[in-house]
């Protein structure tokens, strides 16, 4: 029991709060992807309070928002950093659809070291068009990982003093 205590008291500055960081990128006018075509772009979570280096982004996922106006079959590769969610999306013609895709440990550590996600596009047949792309990623603000606050810097140093303590007393008995 003393040592769950201890444990519980050692924990305690460590518990942060979760955050989410979202950016959408309209694109206006939408970018026309022709046969065998790529279009790249950037997220950039620095845009919207994203600190590199200070925050922690733990997940994300990527919402892509496509149209066919061209009556044809249309079919398009997604790539970001990593292999894990890359892949094939179709579009049937005249339609919209929308492409949802979850984080890759690639990306989780790209944005982390620059607060930047980049997509890539292409059409492996027919034409299609951008509208829009949402990043939402989850995470840890720095604010509670930056210079600990003195009542945790002092609960941590009781817990210590208790351990301290309690390993003193069963060697004494």
């Amino acid at each position: 029991m003393k040592s769950l205590i201890a444990g519980l008291l050692l924990s305690a500055p460590v518990l942060v709060n979760a955050y989410t960081w979202d950016q959408t990128i309209d694109f206006n006018p939408s970018p026309k992807i022709t046969f065998l075509n790529t279009y790249t772009f950037t997220h950039d979570l620095k845009t919207n309070g994203f600190n590199p280096g200070v925050d922690a982004i733990s997940s994300y996922n990527i919402t892509i928002d496509l149209h066919n106006d061209t009556g044809m079959f249309d079919v398009v590769y997604f790539d970001q950093p990593g292999l894990t969610t890359d892949g094939i999306f179709t579009l049937s013609s005249w339609s919209s659809g929308s492409l949802n895709k979850p984080a890759t440990l690639q990306g989780i550590a790209s944005l982390n070291s620059d607060g930047l996600l980049s997509i890539a596009l292409t059409s492996f047949l027919g034409t299609f068009f951008l509208d829009s792309s949402e990043l939402q990623a989850s995470g840890t603000q720095g604010s509670t990982r930056g210079v600990p606050e003195p009542a945790s810097v002092a609960l941590l140093a009781a817990g210590l003093l208790g351990i301290a303590v309690m390993r003193r007393n069963s060697k004494a008995a």
